[in-house]
């Protein structure tokens, strides 16, 4: 059994045509934020909401959560700090965030993407894309994305070393 943890601050942002998607995560993460999975009434998330992009620039919106999310890592040291975005299809807003050091946005359709994210890539930005899931997979994405933990595994570790290095050496 996986042991579940919420993180302690959820960074949220939405491009235009993922505001109504956005707001039904909100909703549902604020009226959940009170209790964790496992009962603990100590684990409380604090909830970002950065403001919807009417000109669907997804850059833009990207940019902001990402920048709040590396802020309160940055100053918050120790403190869990999660991005979400939300757009149409949630490909550009992924593509934006993933320029950014320091950052795994993760583009997350299922279940199964959302907890290999978080247990094998240590994403910490999700995107969710509106027009191709409904509100009920996205919350069970949400959940799944908020709940996991980067389990760590050597291989894993190795990987995402590679990638960084990349990164680094201006290959990505």
């Amino acid at each position: 059994q996986i042991p579940h943890m919420n993180p302690g601050v959820v960074v949220f942002g939405a491009t235009r045509r993922g505001a109504k998607l956005s707001d039904t995560l909100l909703n549902y993460i604020s009226s959940n934020s009170s209790s964790s999975s496992s009962g603990s009434t100590s684990a409380k998330k604090k909830i970002h909401c950065e403001s919807v992009d009417e000109n669907d620039d997804y850059h833009k919106i990207a940019a902001s959560v990402v920048d709040r999310v590396l802020a309160l890592r940055k100053s918050r040291r120790g403190l869990r700090v999660l991005g979400v975005l939300v757009g149409d299809t949630g490909l550009g807003v992924s593509i934006a965030a993933n320029k950014f050091k320091d950052v795994r946005c993760a583009l997350c359709h299922d279940v199964l993407t959302a907890r290999t994210a978080r247990e094998q890539i240590d994403a910490n930005v999700l995107a969710i894309g509106s027009c191709v899931v409904g509100s009920g997979v996205a919350t069970s994405i949400l959940d799944t994305f908020l709940e996991r933990r980067f389990l760590g595994v050597d291989a894993n570790i190795r990987r995402l070393c590679k990638i960084d290095a990349l990164r680094r050496h201006g290959k990505l």
